[in-house]
């Protein structure tokens, strides 16, 4: 397969030419089968960039001495994991491991936190009223986004 400078080379090649009949039929699709190859094999790639295989747990992970991808091809040094048992609850839920072939390092930790209806109105809230005290301790660019409620005497 043709590295993509290759193909650049010959694209810039063939636009050189200006004389009427100079690109023959061959040579335009001998490029255009070589970027055909080229994208298929960047789409066969791309998948090491993304999450390759799910595991209930880090143990099972572990475990696997020969793991494969969810399309059944072996992982490559590289390739992301993520633990989930299903559950909201699972201490290891939404850890991402990358393969090291042999062996696991935890690359984070992928997770959201949650608000309840009550504290986003809350927050909302506090975005537009404040007390005095807090009103005046803003930096001076952010003091006309809010404005405080006067306590009367």
């Amino acid at each position: 397969m043709a590295a993509i400078y290759d193909i650049k080379r010959r694209a810039d090649e063939i636009s050189a030419k200006t004389n009427v009949n100079s690109i023959p039929p061959v040579e335009v699709g001998g490029i255009i089968r070589d970027l055909a190859d080229y994208v298929g094999q960047v789409e066969t790639d791309g998948g090491i960039l993304g999450i390759r295989k799910l595991y209930i747990s880090v143990a099972e992970m572990e475990a696997d001495e020969n793991p494969a991808g969810f399309d059944g091809n072996p992982l490559k040094r590289g390739n992301l994991v993520a633990i989930s048992d299903g559950t909201d609850t699972g201490k290891e839920n939404n850890r991402i491991y990358v393969y090291q072939k042999p062996g696991w390092a935890l690359m984070g930790k992928v997770d959201a936190g949650y608000a309840t209806r009550m504290e986003i109105e809350q927050l909302a809230g506090r975005d537009m009223v404040m007390t005095e005290q807090e009103y005046e301790a803003l930096p001076e660019k952010d003091a006309d986004k809010f404005y405080y409620i006067y306590e009367e005497e």
